[in-house]
């Protein structure tokens, strides 16, 4: 199951970069105060589509993709088993993204949000006390691709002998890294399959992301 799901995620071309650390998400771990002690993780993958021939808010339309694809819909009813209800399929089909502090979707709650001149995006989620979740789209040269990026940050990685971790904590957390890997690729994977399968590819030329972006405002 592993391997078919790396292969899939591979067939995308989804693959692992380092966090931009002017990012929502660099700044964030970054200014953690256990950062320079190694007590912070943070990660990042991202994939390329074709730019959309038009749309209002590309950042929008990929976290409503992100968190409507089949993966994440099976993260959603755990959570929602755990007290972490809403919205449904059809709130989230119409959610903005753009009210930090209001916009949740079960566990995950908006906590900033920042749009380009050319219509690149970034959305930044807070879970728990220290999980991070970062979603960015951002418009290649030319406008004929985009780059989706996705990215997951703990900002209190369990570390033995520090904080008084335990031993058991410290190698669990190390246990769950690769399938956390794993599961960002296929989570991308599926959230770009989404992303494009909702939309119209561009037919070459014409005005940019960010040009209908501001056309939209």
């Amino acid at each position: 199951l592993a391997a078919a799901a790396w292969h899939r995620a591979a067939r995308a071309g989804v693959r692992q970069v380092a966090v931009p650390p002017r990012s929502l998400l660099g700044r964030e771990a970054s200014s953690s105060p256990l950062a320079e002690a190694g007590g912070c993780y943070a990660d990042a993958f991202c994939v390329r589509v074709a730019a959309p021939s038009a749309t209002a808010a590309p950042g929008a339309l990929f976290a409503r993709a992100f968190f409507g694809s089949p993966v994440f819909r099976v993260e959603r009813a755990l959570l929602a088993a755990l007290g972490f209800r809403g919205p449904t399929d059809a709130e989230l089909s119409s959610m903005a993204f753009d009210a930090p502090g209001r916009d949740r979707v079960a566990a995950f709650t908006l906590a900033a949000s920042t749009v380009a001149a050319d219509g690149s995006s970034e959305l930044l989620f807070r879970w728990a006390v220290h999980g991070r979740t970062w979603l960015a789209v951002r418009v290649l040269e030319g406008n004929a691709e985009l780059e989706l990026l996705f990215g997951s940050a703990l900002l209190d990685v369990p570390s033995r002998g520090r904080g008084g971790a335990s031993r058991a904590l410290a190698l669990g957390w190390a246990a769950v890294q690769p399938a956390h890997a794993l599961f960002s690729r296929l989570l991308l994977a599926e959230a770009a399959a989404q992303y494009t399968c909702t939309l119209t590819r561009p037919h070459g030329g014409g005005e940019g992301p960010g040009a209908r972006l501001e056309r939209h405002r």
